[in-house]
Protein backbone atom coordinates (compact mmCIF):
# COMPACT_ATOMS: atom_id res chain seq x y z
CA UNK A 1 0.00 0.00 0.00
CA UNK A 2 1.20 3.52 -0.79
CA UNK A 3 1.05 5.82 2.23
CA UNK A 4 2.80 8.90 0.80
CA UNK A 5 0.77 11.54 -0.99
CA UNK A 6 1.88 15.11 -1.62
CA UNK A 7 -0.38 17.82 -2.98
CA UNK A 8 0.81 20.62 -5.25
CA UNK A 9 -1.51 23.56 -5.82
CA UNK A 10 -1.71 26.06 -8.63
CA UNK A 11 -4.22 28.85 -9.13
CA UNK A 12 -4.27 27.99 -12.84
CA UNK A 13 -4.31 24.18 -12.71
CA UNK A 14 -5.82 23.39 -9.32
CA UNK A 15 -4.65 20.44 -7.25
CA UNK A 16 -2.18 17.84 -8.53
CA UNK A 17 -1.38 14.89 -6.30
CA UNK A 18 1.95 13.07 -6.42
CA UNK A 19 2.52 9.68 -4.82
CA UNK A 20 5.53 7.45 -4.29
CA UNK A 21 5.48 4.07 -6.02
CA UNK A 22 8.55 1.91 -5.46
CA UNK A 23 10.72 4.97 -4.90
CA UNK A 24 9.44 6.86 -7.96
CA UNK A 25 7.28 9.99 -7.86
CA UNK A 26 4.19 9.49 -10.04
CA UNK A 27 1.18 11.68 -10.78
CA UNK A 28 -2.49 10.89 -10.17
CA UNK A 29 -3.84 10.66 -13.73
CA UNK A 30 -7.25 12.12 -12.89
CA UNK A 31 -5.61 15.34 -11.62
CA UNK A 32 -3.58 15.76 -14.81
CA UNK A 33 -6.72 15.29 -16.91
CA UNK A 34 -8.93 17.65 -14.91
CA UNK A 35 -6.15 20.26 -14.94
CA UNK A 36 -6.62 20.30 -18.73
CA UNK A 37 -10.44 20.44 -18.40
CA UNK A 38 -10.89 16.86 -19.61
CA UNK A 39 -13.75 14.84 -18.14
CA UNK A 40 -12.26 11.92 -16.23
CA UNK A 41 -13.71 8.69 -17.58
CA UNK A 42 -11.33 6.25 -15.97
CA UNK A 43 -8.35 4.48 -17.47
CA UNK A 44 -9.69 4.88 -21.01
CA UNK A 45 -8.64 8.53 -20.86
CA UNK A 46 -4.96 7.52 -20.62
CA UNK A 47 -5.13 4.27 -22.60
CA UNK A 48 -2.96 5.70 -25.39
CA UNK A 49 -0.04 6.23 -22.98
CA UNK A 50 2.48 3.34 -23.19
CA UNK A 51 1.76 0.79 -20.47
CA UNK A 52 5.22 1.13 -18.89
CA UNK A 53 4.44 4.80 -18.18
CA UNK A 54 1.10 4.29 -16.41
CA UNK A 55 -0.34 2.07 -13.71
CA UNK A 56 -2.62 1.75 -10.69
CA UNK A 57 -1.70 2.14 -7.03
CA UNK A 58 -3.40 2.25 -3.62
CA UNK A 59 -3.67 5.70 -2.07
CA UNK A 60 -4.80 6.58 1.46
CA UNK A 61 -7.50 9.25 1.37
CA UNK A 62 -10.01 10.69 3.82
CA UNK A 63 -12.52 8.16 2.46
CA UNK A 64 -10.20 5.22 3.03
CA UNK A 65 -7.79 3.40 0.73
CA UNK A 66 -8.62 3.80 -2.96
CA UNK A 67 -7.18 2.45 -6.19
CA UNK A 68 -6.03 5.30 -8.43
CA UNK A 69 -4.55 5.42 -11.91
CA UNK A 70 -1.22 7.19 -12.21
CA UNK A 71 1.20 8.46 -14.83
CA UNK A 72 4.97 8.44 -14.48
CA UNK A 73 6.87 11.62 -15.31
CA UNK A 74 7.46 10.29 -18.83
CA UNK A 75 3.79 9.37 -19.08
CA UNK A 76 2.72 12.88 -18.11
CA UNK A 77 4.91 14.42 -20.79
CA UNK A 78 3.67 11.89 -23.37
CA UNK A 79 0.06 12.73 -22.47
CA UNK A 80 0.60 16.50 -22.55
CA UNK A 81 2.50 16.58 -25.85
CA UNK A 82 -0.39 14.79 -27.54
CA UNK A 83 -3.06 17.02 -26.05
CA UNK A 84 -4.66 19.79 -28.10
CA UNK A 85 -5.77 21.69 -25.00
CA UNK A 86 -4.40 25.27 -24.73
CA UNK A 87 -3.33 24.61 -21.12
CA UNK A 88 -1.18 21.59 -22.03
CA UNK A 89 2.05 23.54 -22.59
CA UNK A 90 1.65 25.80 -19.52
CA UNK A 91 0.90 22.70 -17.40
CA UNK A 92 4.00 20.98 -18.74
CA UNK A 93 6.09 24.04 -17.89
CA UNK A 94 4.68 24.13 -14.34
CA UNK A 95 5.34 20.44 -13.74
CA UNK A 96 8.82 20.44 -15.25
CA UNK A 97 9.78 23.86 -13.88
CA UNK A 98 8.28 23.79 -10.37
CA UNK A 99 6.87 20.44 -9.27
CA UNK A 100 9.61 18.06 -10.42
CA UNK A 101 12.51 20.30 -9.24
CA UNK A 102 10.78 20.69 -5.85
CA UNK A 103 10.51 16.93 -5.44
CA UNK A 104 14.12 16.33 -6.47
CA UNK A 105 15.53 19.15 -4.40
CA UNK A 106 13.77 18.31 -1.15
CA UNK A 107 13.63 14.54 -1.35
CA UNK A 108 9.92 14.98 -0.74
CA UNK A 109 8.87 11.49 0.21
CA UNK A 110 11.77 10.76 2.52
CA UNK A 111 10.28 12.75 5.41
CA UNK A 112 6.70 13.69 4.54
CA UNK A 113 4.20 11.89 6.75
CA UNK A 114 2.04 14.99 7.02
CA UNK A 115 0.11 14.66 3.79
CA UNK A 116 -0.92 11.02 3.81
CA UNK A 117 -4.57 12.02 3.50
CA UNK A 118 -3.96 15.25 1.62
CA UNK A 119 -5.56 17.32 4.39
CA UNK A 120 -2.66 19.76 4.72
CA UNK A 121 -0.49 21.21 1.98
CA UNK A 122 2.64 23.31 1.83
CA UNK A 123 2.93 26.60 -0.03
CA UNK A 124 6.36 28.12 0.46
CA UNK A 125 7.00 27.95 4.18
CA UNK A 126 3.31 28.09 5.15
CA UNK A 127 0.95 25.20 5.84
CA UNK A 128 -2.67 25.28 4.71
CA UNK A 129 -5.88 23.33 4.47
CA UNK A 130 -9.10 24.27 2.66
CA UNK A 131 -12.72 24.73 3.62
CA UNK A 132 -13.60 22.03 1.08
CA UNK A 133 -11.41 19.47 2.88
CA UNK A 134 -12.71 20.58 6.29
CA UNK A 135 -16.33 20.18 5.12
CA UNK A 136 -15.57 16.73 3.71
CA UNK A 137 -13.88 15.42 6.85
CA UNK A 138 -16.29 16.93 9.39
CA UNK A 139 -19.31 15.94 7.29
CA UNK A 140 -20.66 19.48 7.05
CA UNK A 141 -22.17 21.50 4.23
CA UNK A 142 -19.44 23.44 2.50
CA UNK A 143 -21.37 26.71 2.51
CA UNK A 144 -21.83 26.44 6.29
CA UNK A 145 -18.11 25.83 6.76
CA UNK A 146 -17.30 28.85 4.59
CA UNK A 147 -19.66 30.99 6.70
CA UNK A 148 -18.03 29.75 9.93
CA UNK A 149 -14.55 30.65 8.73
CA UNK A 150 -15.61 34.02 7.32
CA UNK A 151 -17.06 34.92 10.71
CA UNK A 152 -14.00 33.50 12.46
CA UNK A 153 -11.72 35.58 10.26
CA UNK A 154 -13.67 38.73 11.15
CA UNK A 155 -13.19 37.94 14.84
CA UNK A 156 -9.49 37.27 14.32
CA UNK A 157 -9.07 40.56 12.46
CA UNK A 158 -10.58 42.38 15.43
CA UNK A 159 -8.15 40.53 17.71
CA UNK A 160 -5.28 41.51 15.44
CA UNK A 161 -6.34 45.17 15.56
CA UNK A 162 -6.44 45.11 19.36
CA UNK A 163 -3.23 43.15 20.00
CA UNK A 164 0.24 43.43 18.52
CA UNK A 165 1.73 40.45 16.69
CA UNK A 166 4.19 39.94 19.54
CA UNK A 167 1.46 40.01 22.21
CA UNK A 168 -0.55 37.35 20.42
CA UNK A 169 2.46 35.04 20.27
CA UNK A 170 3.35 35.77 16.66
CA UNK A 171 0.10 34.23 15.40
CA UNK A 172 -1.15 35.40 12.03
CA UNK A 173 -4.61 34.42 10.82
CA UNK A 174 -4.80 33.91 7.07
CA UNK A 175 -7.61 33.05 4.67
CA UNK A 176 -7.23 33.19 0.88
CA UNK A 177 -9.82 32.61 -1.82
CA UNK A 178 -9.04 29.65 -4.09
CA UNK A 179 -11.05 26.94 -5.90
CA UNK A 180 -11.50 23.21 -6.31
CA UNK A 181 -13.15 20.86 -8.78
CA UNK A 182 -16.25 19.12 -7.42
CA UNK A 183 -17.43 15.57 -8.15
CA UNK A 184 -19.29 16.80 -11.25
CA UNK A 185 -16.19 18.45 -12.70
CA UNK A 186 -17.27 21.99 -11.88
CA UNK A 187 -14.92 24.64 -10.54
CA UNK A 188 -16.17 25.78 -7.13
CA UNK A 189 -14.88 28.51 -4.79
CA UNK A 190 -13.37 27.67 -1.43
CA UNK A 191 -10.95 29.21 1.05
CA UNK A 192 -7.39 28.29 1.87
CA UNK A 193 -7.00 28.34 5.68
CA UNK A 194 -3.77 28.52 7.70
CA UNK A 195 -3.15 26.65 10.93
CA UNK A 196 -3.92 29.42 13.50
CA UNK A 197 -7.25 30.21 11.85
CA UNK A 198 -8.19 26.53 11.65
CA UNK A 199 -7.39 26.04 15.34
CA UNK A 200 -9.42 29.09 16.31
CA UNK A 201 -12.57 28.23 14.33
CA UNK A 202 -12.57 24.42 14.43
CA UNK A 203 -12.43 24.48 18.23
CA UNK A 204 -16.13 25.40 18.09
CA UNK A 205 -17.09 22.46 15.88
CA UNK A 206 -19.24 19.89 17.68
CA UNK A 207 -20.87 16.62 16.80
CA UNK A 208 -19.89 12.99 16.47
CA UNK A 209 -16.13 12.48 16.16
CA UNK A 210 -15.44 16.24 16.01
CA UNK A 211 -12.52 15.88 18.43
CA UNK A 212 -11.06 13.06 16.36
CA UNK A 213 -11.30 15.08 13.15
CA UNK A 214 -9.69 18.11 14.80
CA UNK A 215 -6.83 15.90 15.95
CA UNK A 216 -6.37 14.58 12.40
CA UNK A 217 -5.88 18.10 11.09
CA UNK A 218 -3.72 19.28 14.01
CA UNK A 219 -1.51 16.19 13.71
CA UNK A 220 -0.96 16.76 10.02
CA UNK A 221 -0.33 20.48 10.48
CA UNK A 222 2.33 19.62 13.06
CA UNK A 223 3.92 16.98 10.85
CA UNK A 224 4.00 19.33 7.86
CA UNK A 225 5.49 22.15 9.95
CA UNK A 226 8.15 19.70 11.16
CA UNK A 227 8.87 18.69 7.56
CA UNK A 228 9.31 22.34 6.55
CA UNK A 229 11.70 22.94 9.47
CA UNK A 230 13.78 19.94 8.43
CA UNK A 231 13.94 21.13 4.83
CA UNK A 232 14.97 24.61 5.94
CA UNK A 233 17.64 23.04 8.12
CA UNK A 234 18.95 21.06 5.18
CA UNK A 235 19.48 24.30 3.31
CA UNK A 236 22.22 25.25 5.74
CA UNK A 237 25.48 23.52 4.89
CA UNK A 238 28.10 23.50 7.63
CA UNK A 239 31.64 22.64 6.49
CA UNK A 240 35.17 23.28 7.64
CA UNK A 241 35.50 25.83 4.85
CA UNK A 242 32.41 27.77 5.93
CA UNK A 243 33.21 31.22 7.29
CA UNK A 244 29.98 33.24 7.28
CA UNK A 245 27.13 33.48 9.81
CA UNK A 246 23.59 34.79 9.45
CA UNK A 247 22.84 37.22 12.26
CA UNK A 248 19.78 38.99 13.67
CA UNK A 249 20.36 42.41 15.25
CA UNK A 250 17.67 44.52 16.91
CA UNK A 251 17.69 48.30 17.15
CA UNK A 252 16.37 48.84 20.68
CA UNK A 253 15.29 52.40 19.90
CA UNK A 254 13.26 51.75 16.75
CA UNK A 255 12.42 48.07 17.27
CA UNK A 256 13.55 47.28 13.73
CA UNK A 257 15.42 44.05 13.08
CA UNK A 258 18.39 43.61 10.75
CA UNK A 259 19.10 40.27 9.07
CA UNK A 260 22.55 40.07 7.56
CA UNK A 261 25.68 38.01 6.96
CA UNK A 262 29.14 38.52 8.42
CA UNK A 263 32.30 36.62 9.29
CA UNK A 264 32.29 38.30 12.71
CA UNK A 265 28.70 39.28 13.64
CA UNK A 266 29.72 40.95 16.92
CA UNK A 267 32.25 43.12 15.15
CA UNK A 268 29.67 43.93 12.52
CA UNK A 269 27.21 45.01 15.23
CA UNK A 270 29.86 47.19 16.85
CA UNK A 271 30.51 48.90 13.49
CA UNK A 272 26.79 49.50 12.93
CA UNK A 273 26.40 50.90 16.45
CA UNK A 274 29.30 53.30 15.92
CA UNK A 275 27.89 54.45 12.59
CA UNK A 276 24.30 54.94 13.77
CA UNK A 277 24.77 55.95 17.39
CA UNK A 278 21.92 53.58 18.27
CA UNK A 279 21.77 50.91 20.93
CA UNK A 280 21.84 47.51 19.22
CA UNK A 281 21.38 44.01 20.53
CA UNK A 282 22.57 40.73 19.00
CA UNK A 283 19.40 38.61 19.09
CA UNK A 284 20.59 35.51 17.28
CA UNK A 285 23.47 34.18 15.23
CA UNK A 286 23.89 30.92 13.31
CA UNK A 287 27.04 28.81 13.31
CA UNK A 288 29.40 29.37 10.39
CA UNK A 289 27.81 28.04 7.22
CA UNK A 290 28.76 27.78 3.58
CA UNK A 291 25.58 29.20 2.06
CA UNK A 292 24.76 32.00 4.48
CA UNK A 293 23.93 34.42 1.66
CA UNK A 294 21.34 32.03 0.20
CA UNK A 295 19.69 31.73 3.61
CA UNK A 296 19.75 35.50 4.06
CA UNK A 297 18.14 36.05 0.66
CA UNK A 298 15.47 33.45 1.38
CA UNK A 299 14.48 35.17 4.64
CA UNK A 300 14.59 38.63 3.05
CA UNK A 301 12.21 37.43 0.34
CA UNK A 302 9.85 35.89 2.86
CA UNK A 303 9.71 39.11 4.89
CA UNK A 304 9.67 41.47 1.91
CA UNK A 305 6.35 43.06 2.91
CA UNK A 306 7.87 44.01 6.29
CA UNK A 307 11.03 45.62 4.88
CA UNK A 308 11.61 49.18 6.07
CA UNK A 309 14.95 49.96 4.45
CA UNK A 310 17.86 47.84 3.23
CA UNK A 311 18.25 44.84 5.52
CA UNK A 312 16.07 46.32 8.29
CA UNK A 313 12.61 44.86 8.84
CA UNK A 314 9.64 45.87 10.96
CA UNK A 315 8.92 42.38 12.29
CA UNK A 316 9.14 40.71 15.71
CA UNK A 317 12.58 39.16 16.09
CA UNK A 318 10.92 35.94 17.25
CA UNK A 319 9.59 35.36 13.73
CA UNK A 320 13.08 35.52 12.26
CA UNK A 321 14.61 33.46 15.04
CA UNK A 322 11.98 30.76 14.58
CA UNK A 323 13.27 30.17 11.07
CA UNK A 324 16.96 30.31 11.88
CA UNK A 325 16.69 28.38 15.13
CA UNK A 326 14.84 25.54 13.48
CA UNK A 327 17.73 25.25 11.05
CA UNK A 328 20.41 25.50 13.70
CA UNK A 329 18.79 23.14 16.18
CA UNK A 330 18.86 20.35 13.64
CA UNK A 331 22.63 20.79 13.58
CA UNK A 332 23.00 20.81 17.36
CA UNK A 333 23.22 24.53 17.92
CA UNK A 334 20.75 26.85 19.58
CA UNK A 335 20.92 30.44 20.79
CA UNK A 336 24.48 31.61 21.27
CA UNK A 337 23.48 33.39 24.45
CA UNK A 338 24.91 36.71 23.32
CA UNK A 339 23.80 39.26 25.87
CA UNK A 340 26.11 42.06 24.78
CA UNK A 341 24.56 45.39 23.89
CA UNK A 342 26.37 48.14 22.04
CA UNK A 343 25.70 51.81 21.74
Amino acid sequence: MNNNLAVFNSDEFGEVRVVNVDGESVFIAKDICTSLDYTWNGNSRIAHVPSEWRGVTSVVTTSGTQKMAYLTEQGVYFFLVRSDKPKALPLQKWISGDVIPSIRKTGLFATLPAVQCGLVTQLGTDTWTTTEKIAEVFGRRHDNVITAFERGMEECERISDEMSLENRGGLEFKMELTSYIDSRGRVQPCYRINRPLFNYVALNFTGDNANKYRFMFIHQFEAMDRYIRVQLAKQMIYTKEADQSVYVIKNEQTGLVKIGVAKDPLQRMQTLANQSGCRLQMVYCTPKCKNAYSIEQDIHKRLSEDREVGEWFNVPEVDVVDILQSMALDFGSGFLGLEDNYE
